[in-house]
């Protein structure tokens, strides 16, 4: 839909629902190899709320800083930060979850979590995550309109 390529595009292209990441240090934990302690992970997860923070303080739109901050919860109330689920997550940060991880899986990165599948490799998995990470109506949305 018209909205939903434009909520992708308003957000995603500029990646700025990662920009929290700046001042995480994540490249320096991700450089030096091995997982990271409990201690780096919980600093990790923190770029979600710098990131709001940091939106929030170039006056853009409250939606774009909502992205931000939500884009890693999960439909089923299993991410983080705070474990919002379904509707209480804003429709703009489940559209950019879904944008996010669909580009994670088919592109190569330097990201460990990139995984350069094809197209339909993809969306068989993320179609298996439909309802636990993803809003099962934007998922069928994107995969099939």
């Amino acid at each position: 839909t018209l909205l939903a390529s434009s909520a992708a595009s308003d957000v995603y292209k500029r990646q700025l629902h990662d920009i929290g990441k700046v001042k995480t240090h994540r490249k320096k934990q991700n450089n030096k190899g091995g997982l990271m302690s409990d201690k780096e992970r919980k600093e990790m997860y923190k770029y979600t709320i710098y990131g709001y923070d940091i939106i929030k303080g170039l006056d853009l739109p409250e939606r774009i800083a909502k992205v931000a901050l939500q884009h890693q919860e999960r439909f089923d109330g299993s991410g983080y930060m705070k474990g919002l689920k379904r509707d209480e997550i804003s429709l703009f940060a489940r559209i950019t979850t879904i944008a996010d991880n669909y580009d994670s899986l088919v592109t190569q990165k330097a990201s460990l979590q990139s995984a350069n599948l094809k197209q339909e490799e993809a969306i068989k998995i993320m179609i298996s995550d439909s309802g636990k990470i993803y809003d099962p109506n934007l998922l069928y949305k994107f995969v099939w309109l």
